[in-house]
């Protein structure tokens, strides 16, 4: 067994040189109908990356979406003011495809798609200070196009500052009219490559 991974770690190397690992911080926000006074919140992401070319790069990796909202209902004639906070667990495939390139920044474009797996959502009454939370399996997906640029930092390692807009929408599942909404981001990520 010890043969075969040897074998296949030296088949691989190739590879390797062109294998990265990232890791960081994304300011999430939702945009659409269903927002009404909607903020970011911090989220993290991981993942890896693969050097198709000098070009196209591809990656997959685990992150979060989500937002925080402000909502006022009213149910049987009380005015109830609510803080809406939503967060998705993603698995992330994504390409990014060089438009220009210096050798110190690059700028790129290109499609990622998030499986969401699980939401979880608090709601807070303002008046009250009481909160629900739920949590639940979750089947929905997430469309964006990102834009962005990075720069190197020393031989191996370099930062990606970006946007994803969110292109595909999604529904909140509350009984309510206008109920639409995508999801954006402004990431900074730092990757090291091997």
């Amino acid at each position: 067994m010890k043969k075969i991974v040897l074998v296949l770690l030296i088949m691989m190397s190739p590879i390797w040189a062109q294998f990265s690992i990232y890791g960081g911080l994304q300011s999430m926000s939702a945009s659409g109908d269903y927002i009404q006074e909607g903020e970011s919140v911090i989220g993290l992401s991981v993942g890896a990356a693969y050097g198709i070319n000098d070009k196209l790069v591809v990656g997959a990796g685990i992150s979060e979406r989500g937002f925080s909202d402000t909502a006022t209902w009213t149910i049987d004639g009380v005015i109830i003011d609510l803080e809406e906070e939503h967060s998705w667990t993603a698995i992330t495939v994504w390409c990014a495809y060089t438009l220009y390139s210096t050798d110190r920044i690059s700028l790129w474009v290109g499609p990622i798609y998030a499986a969401l797996t699980s939401q979880d959502t608090e709601v807070t009454d303002v008046n009250s200070g009481s909160s629900v939370t739920a949590d639940r399996d979750f089947d929905g997906g997430d469309l964006a196009l990102m834009l962005g640029i990075s720069t190197p930092v020393g031989e191996s390692m370099a930062i990606h500052i970006g946007y994803q807009y969110g292109i595909s929408t999604m529904e909140q599942t509350l009984l309510v009219e206008n109920n639409e909404f995508s999801l954006n981001q402004l990431f900074v990520n730092m990757s090291y490559g091997f």
